[in-house]
């Protein structure tokens, strides 16, 4: 990799995502389509968007394993209020036949 090159990777790093997503399409950094800096810019752009990607996939994921955490601390809840209910119950129909 060159002196250019580095400076151009390095020029992407330094500045917003969405700054360097927009400059890289409208051909503002990295000269015309298809050029070599150009094609680089576009490598680039394609790693980072693949970083960000996996990043909101992981995410999700640990929103996921949370919910699944949640929902089964509420089933056991509803289970145990259920079995507590039916107890009261058979209490209250043994305290009123004794």
């Amino acid at each position: 990799m060159n002196g250019i090159e580095k400076d151009l990777l390095a020029r992407l790093d330094s500045m917003p995502f969405d700054e360097a997503r927009t400059k890289i399409l409208t051909r503002k950094l990295g000269n015309s389509f298809d050029s070599p800096n150009h094609q680089i810019c576009l490598s680039w752009l394609q790693c980072k968007e693949s970083e960000l990607r996996d990043l909101r996939e992981e995410e999700s994921l640990s929103i996921s394993r949370k919910a699944l955490r949640i929902s089964k601390s509420a089933k056991w809840i509803a289970t145990s209020a259920i079995v507590l209910s039916i107890i009261m119950a058979i209490y209250e129909v043994m305290k009123h036949y004794s």
